[in-house]
């Protein structure tokens, strides 16, 4: 019944945006029909406007990487996956409405009574941390889409699970964007498929609402976590974010971040064994799911911590972890109950 809810709702925001401009005791205003418009990329949607109340109009795009407008032909095309602004704009007034650019639900199939995050995106048919993975696990049924992040020589973030782009001898901090860019990481010829940018994954994470979750594999400087932080707030997202990471140094700075601006990101320390028990009460516990047992559950809630899994494609396995009690499992397969997608579950 909710898949069946959210289809309607789905095809009901495809109906037609009109825009309008009337007088009122006040004078002339601008006033568009719909606040929200879903859109497939490369789908394009056609406004109707009254052809003698056009003289005084202009049209703005907050992203036009996401969205394109033909101001002539009053045509709105999407780009990209993503979320931004269309703007109509009189006289000093102007209304907006919200343009998510992404594709059609894929139906889940025995999802899990739990919270689960993709792990690198959902690579059963794509490359795993690919715009490609990142989609189709914005299509399927996950609380989060889990990454690793690397910062290149010319201060961007791209997604990658080693600190090698297959290919290259030299490692993403001795590369430039364009370089890493030059990649085609598919092995069929008539195929390419690009590293992707930490930019592109926010904004598939923001346009499908799924927590990004984002792990940092090496040192790095508090002045570049901010360079993270500041994407993650141009997207409006920070306060959804999971960091997870084995390195205390980082976890650290990020606490720090965290208290001295008042985020509300989450934070995971990764562990394996009973590294579980010198975690810091300020995070949560991230384990590796063999090590996890009903005291150590117990013992992390106590102290107002909860535990997550990784990486566990088992569902009998999956199902014994649920019972102890864990948060979160992070998979390569199974999605959740559309229940456990919730855009604040954080927390015990």
């Amino acid at each position: 019944m909710k898949s069946k809810i959210r289809r309607l709702i789905f095809i009901s925001l495809l109906s037609s945006v009109s825009l309008c401009a009337c007088s009122s005791g006040g004078g002339s205003k601008v006033e568009l029909s719909e606040h929200q418009l879903i859109l497939q990329p490369g789908q394009s949607h056609v406004f109707n406007v009254k052809k003698n109340d056009r003289k005084n109009i202009s049209f703005d795009v907050a992203n036009q990487e996401i969205i394109s407008f033909d101001e002539q032909n009053l045509t709105l095309t999407a780009k990209k996956e993503g979320r931004t602004i269309f703007s109509a704009l009189q006289d000093g007034r102007r209304d907006d409405c919200e343009v998510v650019v992404r594709y059609d639900h894929i139906e889940s199939v025995e999802p899990l009574n739990v919270a689960t995050i993709a792990h690198k995106g959902y690579h059963k048919d794509a490359i795993e941390n690919t715009l490609e993975a990142f989609s189709e696990a914005g299509r399927r049924d996950f609380f989060g889409i889990e990454t690793d992040i690397h910062r290149t020589k010319d201060n961007r973030w791209v997604c990658n699970h080693d600190n090698k782009i297959k290919g290259m001898d030299k490692t993403i901090s001795e590369c430039t964007f364009e370089e890493i860019m030059e990649v085609n990481l598919s092995d069929d010829p008539n195929s390419v498929i690009k590293v992707c940018s930490f930019e592109d994954y926010v904004s598939v994470c923001n346009a499908y609402n799924k927590h990004p979750v984002i792990e940092f594999k090496e040192s790095t400087s508090k002045e570049h976590m901010n360079e993270v932080i500041n994407i993650l707030s141009g997207y409006s997202v920070l306060d959804e974010v999971i960091f997870i990471s084995k390195l205390g140094d980082v976890l650290g700075s990020l606490l720090n971040i965290k208290n001295e601006n008042n985020y509300k990101f989450d934070l995971q320390m990764l562990t394996e064994g009973s590294g579980w028990q010198y975690v810091s009460e300020y995070l949560n516990v991230s384990s590796q799911y063999e090590a996890i047992t009903s005291s150590m559950v117990e013992n992390c809630n106590l102290i107002g911590q909860y535990v997550a899994a990784w990486t566990v494609n088992d569902r009998d396995i999956a199902n014994s972890l649920i019972e102890l009690g864990v948060k979160y499992i992070t998979t390569d397969v199974f999605e959740c109950d559309f229940q456990y997608i919730d855009h604040t579950l954080f927390g015990i």
